[in-house]
């Protein structure tokens, strides 16, 4: 009688587990789908990064051994990007404020027109295109920009030259402040 009383207990209490089971797994594939076409439509490889480790997670959950395995694969292409570029972009910004104070040093008059800008406008157009897929465009654009003055220098007067020279000197060293 107990035995019979105990299974009639525990019948509605498994059928509970298994609804709450599915109800998770429903919550999760979602939660998956939306996160997979965010990472699809992201550009930005630190988000994506984060995205991945998210879905990594959610794999493992779900116990999808096909998708974990091609979230894992994401992961460590996009981890090695990350430190790929990080790298580049901290060797281009050490190069623009080198090249640029090398410029300075060399001008024997106020007249910023003769100053040689080219090393700079190099590295610094380098720089603003690594920062793509990283920062937010209108970082990449504006040191794009003030690339572009050094390059086509007489079309610009001594003072923007030298705004322009200002604003190189003032760019932060801190390679991660421009990741969003």
């Amino acid at each position: 009688m107990v035995i019979k009383r105990q299974g009639e207990i525990l019948k509605p209490i498994w059928t509970q587990k298994g609804e709450l089971a599915i109800k998770l797994r429903d919550k999760l594939v979602k939660e998956r789908d939306m996160l997979n076409n965010e990472y699809l439509n992201t550009d930005n490889f630190i988000k994506k990064f984060e995205l991945c480790e998210r879905l990594v997670e959610i794999s493992k959950k779900l116990e999808n051994n096909e998708k974990l395995i091609e979230y894992q694969n994401d992961w460590k292409i996009l981890k090695e990007e990350i430190k790929n570029r990080k790298i580049k972009l901290e060797y281009y910004l050490k190069n623009v404020k080198s090249e640029i104070k090398k410029s300075i040093t060399k001008l024997s008059n106020d007249n910023l027109h003769d100053g040689n800008y080219s090393d700079v406008y190099l590295n610094l157009f380098s720089f603003s295109a690594k920062l793509k897929n990283f920062a937010e465009p209108k970082i990449c654009e504006k040191y794009h920009n003030l690339a572009k003055v050094l390059s086509n220098k007489y079309e610009f007067s001594n003072e923007n030259i030298s705004q322009v020279i200002n604003e190189v000197l003032k760019i932060n060293d801190d390679i991660e402040e421009y990741f969003i």
